[in-house]
């Protein structure tokens, strides 16, 4: 995973229900005190729900609703959540943010993930507005989070930088490693910016899903059990140990399949 930043956006990952990985992205609007307040209370109700929740679509229902009831403000929160599960299955959900960019390993087009959402935290009726949606990612798949400081750059002349002009740069580079990745946009937005004012923060987040032959093992290993092949799946996670000695996770989670008890 890569990330570049400059103030305002905020990102955080967490450990959802069902061994699931969050990810989300969030923008305040407006500055000073009141923002301050409404990012802090955001990350305490981001957390709570994340303990409790695994649905993208619930954690905003509940967030939106607890800066309702807490902060009094005109300001309120863009985000986009997504939760990642062993199959690497996305479900996410989007309350009026960027809309999230995958990039598919091997293909030279992008997918735009969106669904509907008001902002949160702005009125109680926006949780019958919160849908969530899911997509698969693949080994070498690249998933880009980033805050509307990047499409909505503008120039000396006034020109706005664009999420066209985004998803061709994200096209035109990937093939580089993940980290040039990463700085081969920022370093365009940086150029068609050039001698202008930045006037709006900027954050930008690249999640690759890399291939780790110890987890496919494990994976492996689990599905053997599943469908009752124990011996199987021990003999697999023997020559996993033997390959990767270094791994002392590798039999845990089929362990805990073969031996909930314990």
């Amino acid at each position: 995973m890569s990330r570049w930043r400059k103030s305002g956006g905020t990102f955080t990952t967490s450990q959802l229900r069902g061994n699931k990985l969050g990810l989300l992205m969030a923008d305040v609007s407006g500055h000073g005190i009141p923002a301050a307040l409404v990012t802090t209370m955001a990350k305490i109700s981001f957390s709570n729900a994340c303990n409790k929740h695994d649905s993208p679509r619930r954690i905003f229902q509940e967030v939106n609703q607890n800066i309702i009831d807490h902060v009094k403000t005109q300001d309120y929160l863009t985000c986009f959540f997504l939760s990642i599960d062993e199959d690497y299955t996305v479900t996410y959900a989007n309350a009026s943010h960027q809309k999230a960019i995958l990039l598919r390993a091997g293909v030279e087009t992008t997918e735009l993930l969106d669904t509907n959402g008001l902002f949160i935290g702005a009125i109680e009726e926006a949780r019958d507005t919160y849908e969530e949606k899911t997509s698969k990612m693949k080994y070498g798949d690249r998933l880009l989070l980033y805050t509307d400081g990047i499409p909505e750059a503008i120039d000396a002349q006034r020109h706005e930088y664009s999420l066209e002009r985004l998803q061709a740069v994200v096209v035109k580079n990937r093939n580089l490693p993940l980290e040039d990745f990463t700085s081969a946009i920022i370093e365009d937005v940086q150029r068609f910016i050039g001698s202008a004012q930045v006037e709006d923060d900027i954050t930008l987040v690249v999640v690759e899903l890399a291939r780790d032959a110890a987890v496919d093992i494990i994976k492996n290993s689990k599905k053997l059990v599943v469908e009752n092949r124990y011996y199987e799946a021990i003999e697999h996670l023997e020559r996993g140990l033997s390959l990767y000695p270094e791994n002392k996770k590798a039999p845990v989670q089929p362990g805990k399949e073969l031996f909930p008890g314990e």
